[in-house]
């Protein structure tokens, strides 16, 4: 039988679903089952994911959910258009790595990267990023140079098509190549987590999120949980202390603004670190295990 368009999607959001209930029980030491059935709870309203099973008392309502970039993930899709990516740049010297965000205009670095780059090269500059052109523009600023600078304005042209970082090296066998590595959530990080109660705020916040607030209120619980992954094209700042690759446990310095009926949070990185961010109204901001305990499965 085949799957019409919401069956698709239900099935892609399945792993995510069933990461976070195992992950929660284990957390909780208690019974985290299905509960969305595909169903609906209210007309218009579907159903909450999961059910935190506490002893004595109802079901408490947990909401998954995926915050994604749609433009990056529309340009990973195009990517294949472009060679993943990579082409091969006959006029340059040397290979280039374009770090650049996570939605570029493919079409204009395609066809206008590899003269910038040329430019710099003929000038030896053998990498670049938003600091450095900064600081090659302060004796034009300060008018200690006068004379057009063409690196600077092939600086600009770069930066403009979205490429925040540049740097060359020894081409390969098969000749000077430009490689274009897009910033997906793993590029910076301040070494704090306090950009990811900025981030969760502005998801619950926003009006097309509400969807998952309307499925908690709809169970009419005095406990709801909110439970979201940081996918594609999230700031890397967020992504990065989610991910928490160094083990720091670091955690925010700030409480969240909830929005009701949300008390509690459960964010994680995807693909998953080692452990996620939690934030519970009587113990604050926490880290929990993602790594499953021996004995503990997918059910």
């Amino acid at each position: 039988m085949s799957m019409n368009q919401d069956d698709s999607c239900r099935a892609a959001s399945r792993t995510e679903e069933e990461f976070a209930r195992v992950r929660i029980q284990q957390a909780l030491g208690l019974p985290v089952c299905w509960h969305d059935d595909g169903s609906r709870s209210q007309p218009g309203v579907g159903m909450y994911d999961l059910a935190i099973k506490y002893p004595g008392r109802p079901p408490v309502p947990v909401a998954v959910s995926t915050d994604v970039d749609s433009a990056a993930v529309g340009t990973l899709n195009t990517l294949s258009d472009f060679n993943d990516g990579v082409w091969p740049a006959p006029t340059l010297s040397r290979g280039w790595g374009l770090h650049t965000t996570a939605a570029p205009p493919l079409k204009q670095l395609r066809a206008n990267a590899e003269p910038c780059l040329a430019v710099l090269e003929a000038a030896g500059v053998t990498s670049f990023d938003a600091a450095s052109h900064q600081t090659r523009q302060i004796p034009h600023l300060m008018g200690v140079a006068t004379d057009p600078d063409p690196v600077l304005d092939a600086e600009g042209r770069l930066l403009s098509m979205g490429v925040h970082a540049a740097s060359c090296y020894e081409p390969g066998s098969g000749g000077p190549i430009i490689n274009l590595y897009l910033d997906l959530g793993e590029w910076a990080w301040d070494g704090t987590a306090d950009a990811v109660v900025a981030w969760i705020d502005g998801f619950m916040a926003d009006p097309t999120r509400q969807d998952n607030l309307r499925q908690l209120a709809a169970a009419a619980q005095d406990e709801a949980h909110l439970a979201v992954f940081a996918d594609v094209g999230v700031d890397g700042t967020v992504w990065r202390a989610l991910f928490d690759e160094s083990g720091t446990g670091v955690v925010p310095r700030i409480a969240p603004a909830l929005v009701p009926p949300v008390t509690h949070l459960w964010l994680f990185a995807n693909p998953p670190g080692r452990s996620g961010l939690a934030w519970h109204p009587h113990r604050g901001w926490h880290r929990f295990s993602c790594v499953l305990a021996s004995g503990s499965h997918a059910e």
